[in-house]
């Protein structure tokens, strides 16, 4: 207990929390926010390590009994107390997500910006169910195995594969078959799909079918082979451009030749055939070690029930709730889903209006914001309100930041964040620094018997001083001190100080490309020569017009030999090379060659 519980772990472990905390960022860096909070910040170890250090923390307080003693002591550590306190209610009631609104249109839900597993198993009127965040990555093991009771069954999910990214990939096979590969977009970025004969896939508001009988519930984009290509049927226009030449044109509706390489356009929905892959099979291909943006991941998933199984693979978005997967094992029916949790708000935001600036004469945008109402029915509240970069909008926990928006620009994406444990961190904060201050000044503190130690030392030490600068020689004092003529000096006090002052303001160019007034300039010069920031009560830019405009480069030697500055050119050997610049372009080859 002595050494488990001691102050000096205590110290280590904090100072290992900000190690950790900077390997994180690193591996947030490198392989994502998910790999970060896989291995770090959700992970049960961490749990326990932050534990351990609140217990030494309270272990010591109770064995010191500082609250009693050591009041400024107890509160510093007190403090980190409130803190963990603040970060137990993040961890386990928080949460993030986002909220998307069209223009005119309100919200009262978001979804979350983690992954959950949902499992709902029934059989008759028995059911159960399961839900759990999800953080795999590459850089983990990715196990995971689940079981939940139904009546006397059992059902089992298991994952078997997980991938960052995945993009599905034909490959040439003697066993394969027909695959077409089409680059399909529904208003959004094009992705690649590969469709066999006799397969239909459901793009939401169409069907896309090879060789099918089209269905009546929604419009089918109906692909036919015959013997000299193929045709598509489609029920409304369609708009062409060929990717060759770049000409348009326009299609009746009914069946028109389907040809390569050529775009079909209905509606914000594209198509193109890409390429005819006789003899293939699909295989998935990653090459990525982190989730992309826009990217669904992949994981495929074993379910059982007694000795009937059943593997799916689901493929969440982020920020998007996933599609249910139904199946019905030993008599008993599941349901998968694995995406962003739907969470309802107690009250609405309404987008009145989404505007956009862009950068003159580009399209870069230069911010963007949301005029919205918030709607609170229950607090009586119909409050509008302007969302932009650093202006949040802050009701009930809920914090509301400007986040993106759809790409017509009539609708916004907020970032939402509910975290009722920041009122206790910012608590914790303002004792810690209440606590360090307290301290400081603490008659019994240990800082101020310190101080009273170093007074003594300085006594000392400045009564040792005064002995060395009478040993020294007069010789060696005028040495010290830089002297000058007269004429010289009443020269450089006669330009103007409001003058030097506006010459100062004039922006240059630094040997580094770095842009600076004239100012700085002047102080990086004298200070490095001279080794003082001030000379002679003048301003360094002042002493920099002498050193530029005098009456002549040899004044300027003459000052600087009778101010004794030689010798600290000598010692400053290593920082010359800017003045050398300075004065090849502003005081000619004499004031170069003396330097």
């Amino acid at each position: 207990m002595k050494y488990i519980f001691s102050m000096k772990m205590a110290v280590f472990m904090l100072f290992s929390f900000g190690a950790l905390v900077g390997i994180a960022t690193f591996i947030e860096n490198d392989y994502g926010t998910q790999t970060a909070r896989a291995l770090i910040y959700k992970a049960q170890w961490f749990e326990v390590f932050l534990g351990y250090f609140v217990a030494i923390l309270i272990y010591n307080i109770i064995k010191y009994k500082s609250y009693k003693t050591k009041p400024a002591v107890f509160l510093f550590h007190f403090s980190f107390l409130v803190i963990a306190l603040g970060a137990l209610v993040t961890r386990y009631i928080g949460y993030e997500g986002i909220m998307h609104i069209r223009e005119g249109d309100s919200s009262h839900t978001m979804v979350s910006d983690v992954k959950i597993l949902q499992i709902n198993a029934k059989e008759g009127e028995k059911s159960s169910t399961f839900e759990q965040e999800l953080y795999f990555s590459t850089m983990t093991g990715n196990s995971f195995t689940q079981s939940l009771s139904v009546g006397d069954k059992e059902v089992k999910v298991e994952l078997l594969k997980y991938l960052p990214t995945a993009h599905e990939k034909a490959i040439a096979s003697p066993d394969g078959k027909k695959l077409l590969e089409l680059k399909i977009s529904t208003g959004q970025k094009g992705e690649i799909y590969y469709i066999a004969k006799g397969e239909r896939k459901d793009f939401g508001g169409f069907y896309l079918g090879y060789d099918i009988e089209p269905t009546t519930d929604k419009p089918t984009f109906l692909i036919k082979e015959d013997g000299a290509g193929y045709k598509v049927h489609f029920p409304f226009i369609l708009k062409t451009l060929n990717m060759n030449d770049k000409t348009s044109g326009e299609l009746n509706a009914g069946e028109n030749e389907f040809k390569n390489r050529m775009l079909y356009r209905f509606g914000p929905n594209a198509i193109v055939l890409k390429d005819i892959h006789e003899k293939a099979i699909l295989k998935l291909d990653s090459q990525d070690i982190k989730t992309q943006s826009g990217q669904a991941e992949y994981m495929q998933w074993k379910v059982s029930v007694g000795e009937k199984s059943q593997i799916i693979a689901t493929r969440p978005y982020k920020g998007k709730m996933g599609k249910i997967k139904q199946m019905e094992l030993n008599g008993v029916h599941i349901d998968i889903r694995v995406g962003a949790k739907l969470i309802e708000l107690p009250f609405s935001i309404k987008l009145e209006d989404f505007e956009l600036e862009r950068y003159p004469g580009s399209m870069t945008p230069a911010s963007y914001s949301s005029d919205v109402v918030l709607i609170d029915k229950e607090q009586d509240i119909n409050m509008p309100y302007k969302i932009y970069m650093n202006h949040i909008l802050d009701h009930r926990n809920y914090r509301f930041f400007q986040s993106s928006y759809d790409q017509d620009e009539k609708g916004t994406v907020l970032s939402v964040n509910h975290d009722p444990g920041t009122v206790p961190t910012y608590i914790g904060y303002i004792l810690l620094t209440i606590g360090m201050i307290w301290s400081l000044f603490a008659p019994s503190g240990r800082f101020q018997k310190l101080l009273k130690g170093a007074r003594k030392l300085q006594t000392s030490a400045a009564a040792v001083a005064m002995v060395a600068l009478l040993a020294l020689s007069p010789q060696s004092l005028n040495a010290a001190s830089p002297a000058i003529d007269e004429g010289m000096l009443k020269t450089m006090k006669s330009y103007d100080s409001a003058h030097a002052r506006n010459f100062g303001k004039i922006a240059v160019q630094d040997h580094q490309g770095r842009m600076k007034p004239m100012d700085t300039v002047a102080h990086d010069v004298i200070a490095k020569i001279t080794g003082r920031s001030v000379l002679f009560d003048l301003e360094p830019t002042q002493m920099l017009l002498g050193m530029v405009y005098g009456n002549s480069v040899q004044a300027v030697v003459k000052f600087m030999k009778d101010a004794k500055i030689l010798p600290c050119l000598q010692r400053r050997a290593s920082m010359i090379s800017f003045h050398v610049l300075l004065s090849r372009h502003l005081c000619g080859s004499s004031f170069q060659n003396f330097v």
